[in-house]
Formats: C-alpha cells, sequence, structure tokens
C-alpha cells in the first residue's frame, strides 16, 4: 500500500483512509471534518501525492493543478467558475501518468446549484486523468448525487498525546494543551492558534468572541450589528464561540463551579441554537441580535 508522503498533524484513522485512496484512487474524493480541521491542507498534500510532486506545498510550476473556492466578499461558488474549469480539463495533458490533472474545490458546500448540477455532469464522465478533491464540513451540505460519485475520506480530530508529540520540539507543552483543548483537536485551527497566524478566519472567530465575553450589552449590541452584515464572518464568530465555551466549560468542570458550569451550558445551547437557525437562512442580522441579548456570560 502507498505511503501518504506529508508533514503533516493527521489522525491515524485518517491516514489510513488516505493511504487506501492513494493505493486505488478515485475521480473524485470528498474530505469532511470540522471546520478548522486542516481539510485543505490535506487535500493539497494528497494533490501532491498523486501528481508524485515532491513538495506538497508549492503547485507554481505544475500547470495543471487547480484551486476553486468562493471569492473573497462572495458565498458562492459560481457555475461560470465551474464551466471554466471545465473547458481547463477538455485541453490534453502531456505525459503517461494515469493522473495528470487535479481540481482542488474548497468548500464545496458553497457551489451553487447549477455549479454543481455541472459538476456532477463531469463526474458522470470523468476524464480518465484528472481527479476531483472537495472539501466540505460535512456531506450533507453537498447533494447526494455528487457524494455518491465521491470516495469519502473523514478528517478526525487529533488527540492531545499526538499534538504534544508533534509540537514537541516548537512549543511547551502547557501552550500546546490549552490551545488543543481550545481547538478541540481541529488539526488547521491549532496550528494556526500556536504559529500565530493571522490569516486565519476561524482564528479570527475565536479571539473576537473572547473580546466579546468581555464587552458590556451596549457594546456587543453595537458589535453584533456590524457582525451581521457578513455571513461569513458571522459563521466563524459562532464557530470561534462555540469553541471558547467548550474550553471554559471544561476549565468550570475542572474547578467543580457547578453554577458558572450550567451558565456557559446553556450559552452552548443558544449558539448551537443560532448556527442551526443560520444554516436554514435565518436572518443574520435576526442571529446577531439574539446573540447580543441572550447570551448570559
Amino acid at each position: 500500500m502507498p505511503s501518504f508522503k506529508h508533514d503533516l498533524l493527521v489522525h491515524q484513522r485518517t491516514q489510513a483512509q488516505i493511504e487506501n485512496f492513494l493505493a486505488q484512487p478515485a475521480h473524485a474524493l470528498l474530505l469532511t471534518g470540522a471546520t478548522g480541521s486542516g481539510k485543505y491542507t490535506l487535500a493539497k498534500a494528497i494533490a501532491a501525492n498523486l501528481l508524485k510532486l515532491d513538495d506538497p506545498h508549492r503547485f507554481e510550476a505544475y500547470p495543471y493543478y487547480w484551486e476553486l473556492k468562493a471569492p473573497d466578499g462572495k458565498q458562492e461558488i459560481s457555475i461560470d467558475a465551474v464551466r471554466e474549469m471545465i473547458e481547463k480539463l477538455r485541453l490534453k495533458a502531456p505525459g503517461r501518468a494515469a493522473l495528470r490533472r487535479i481540481v482542488v474545490i474548497e468548500g464545496a458546500q458553497n457551489l451553487s446549484q447549477e455549479a454543481q448540477n455541472a459538476l456532477l455532469k463531469t463526474l458522470e464522465e470523468p476524464n480518465p486523468d484528472s481527479a476531483f478533491i472537495l472539501t466540505s464540513p460535512s456531506a450533507r451540505a453537498i447533494a447526494p448525487t455528487i457524494v455518491s460519485r465521491a470516495q469519502g475520506i473523514i478528517v478526525y480530530p487529533i488527540t492531545l498525546s499526538s499534538a504534544l508529540t508533534y509540537y514537541k520540539q516548537m512549543h511547551n507543552k502547557d501552550n500546546v494543551a490549552s490551545n488543543w483543548l481550545l481547538s478541540a483537536g481541529a488539526a488547521g485551527l491549532l496550528d494556526s492558534l500556536l504559529k500565530d497566524d493571522v490569516n486565519h478566519p476561524l482564528k479570527d472567530g475565536v479571539n473576537n468572541f473572547k473580546k466579546f465575553l468581555g464587552s458590556d450589552t451596549y457594546e456587543r449590541l453595537l458589535y453584533c450589528d456590524s457582525l451581521s452584515r457578513d455571513k461569513s464572518s458571522l459563521i466563524y464568530f459562532l464557530d470561534g464561540g462555540k469553541r471558547v465555551l467548550r474550553a471554559l466549560q471544561q476549565n468550570s468542570i475542572r474547578k467543580q463551579q457547578s453554577g458558572r458550569t450550567k451558565t456557559i451550558n446553556g450559552s452552548r445551547k443558544l449558539i448551537n441554537s443560532l448556527q442551526a437557525k443560520l444554516e436554514a437562512n435565518a436572518s443574520p442580522r435576526l442571529v446577531a441580535l439574539s446573540l447580543a441579548l441572550n447570551l448570559k456570560l
């Protein structure tokens, strides 16, 4: 069985699934896992293995690797973007390798319905030398017809012990442990927190929620009003809040603070409810307002 060559922190079960895929690649792969779990980074590493490239972090010199994602400030990957990619795949790629062209679709849940339909037609009659790697928080967020044509791999959260071993030479044990708890084992977010990566949107959500907890009601209302104008930022803010509250609850349980634990649990339920409403296309303004008025911490 081919080994999965990488320098990433990956759960053993995910590693095994990837190696099974590399042994017999399909023309479509769907990576699912929590936000911040490192799906995009894994997708690039898998692509590098499929294309037999030495460096999984650099594709500039390889002309038949492409990425699709929602443009900055946009919520969807349009049908035009998918059609443009399909046109590129119609061109012949030189070489004799079984797989010579890879398309990574980051955040496939953002594909518009028309874009999903266009992609489906390509997956039904795939080019023999091409493969798609899709990432999504959940298979339920993508059309079942696409999911049925893709091999699935779950990106599992990593354990504390594996994180401590991986970062042993780079960070002290307490720092790794506290950030692992905050990340809930999401490898991508954990790495961003430890490296002080300012470009990770979920890290922004975590840090902004910490500041939010220290604000009074008026400041919360003002912040939520601005937040409600950008649904994507609100999504990351709620996700970051859920992680912060989980870490706070673990700490209160350890200190046997039953009253605080109960309050935090109520706040976690509130955020879960608001996330469900946002997924059901509730008004971001109403969701943000409800958070500002009802969060008890």
